[in-house]
């Protein structure tokens, strides 16, 4: 008998991982341009600029050294669930101002727990010192362990950045900010190919101006943001 639960519930469990797979796999195989990522980006920025608690987020970004953004994170599972999701990294010079990049990257991460359906984040990293920027210099970066990410303020920020990266979600309209640990930021080499031509690392994309006419509006929304938060 407790043979016979135990194959059922071993059944069970990679029937669940199978659709887990399939629903990733359906992700992956939508992979977006990284034009389509780029206006993505904005339009997650002009949504969240219209949230009434957006301050923090925007007094951070006048602050910052570089900022990572992915418009469309997928959570699936049942019992186990994953993560996916497509972004960009910009750098920025807090002396001159100026924006560098993009840098394009995947977001991926496992978790445990009471997980149902499918639902999609908007997520942003707001990386406020060089040490958060040099862990996404890198092909790979283990958030929480290379990295660590704490929950964003909202509302009015109190006092200065005391951690290097900051991050903030967007669902269904609600605006937080979020802990994030456990999951991983990978180098997406084809998105860096198609974009900039060649085969390029995110050290080597990170010093370049983003001057193409493509991230023009990201990088105007960014500063939108910035100079929103200025006036206050």
């Amino acid at each position: 008998m407790a043979i016979g639960r135990k194959m059922k519930f071993k059944a069970f469990t990679t029937l669940l991982l199978v659709i887990l797979a399939l629903c990733l796999f359906q992700s992956g195989a939508s992979a977006k341009t990284p034009e389509q990522r780029i206006k993505l980006s904005t339009q997650l920025l002009q949504e969240m600029g219209r949230q009434s608690d957006v301050e923090g987020l925007t007094d951070l970004l006048g602050d910052c050294v570089g900022v990572a953004i992915f418009p469309n994170v997928t959570k699936a599972g049942f019992i186990f669930g994953a993560e996916y999701g497509e972004g960009l990294l910009l750098r920025r010079d807090p002396n001159s101002t100026r924006w560098y990049g993009p840098s394009f990257m995947n977001i991926g991460g496992v978790s445990v727990g009471l997980q149902i359906g499918v639902q999609s984040t908007g997520l942003i990293l707001v990386i406020m010192d060089e040490a958060g920027l040099n862990a996404f210099r890198k092909e790979h970066v283990s958030l929480g362990a290379d990295v660590s990410v704490a929950a964003g303020p909202v509302g009015r920020r109190a006092g200065a950045a005391t951690n290097s990266v900051y991050s903030y979600s967007l669902a269904k309209g609600a605006f937080a900010g979020v802990s994030l640990g456990g999951g991983s930021v990978d180098i997406d080499e084809n998105a860096n190919m198609a974009y900039w031509g060649k085969k390029i690392s995110p050290s080597e994309a990170l010093q370049k101006r983003a001057v193409k006419s493509e991230v023009k509006p990201l990088v105007n929304e960014l500063n939108s943001l910035i100079a929103k938060a200025k006036k206050k």
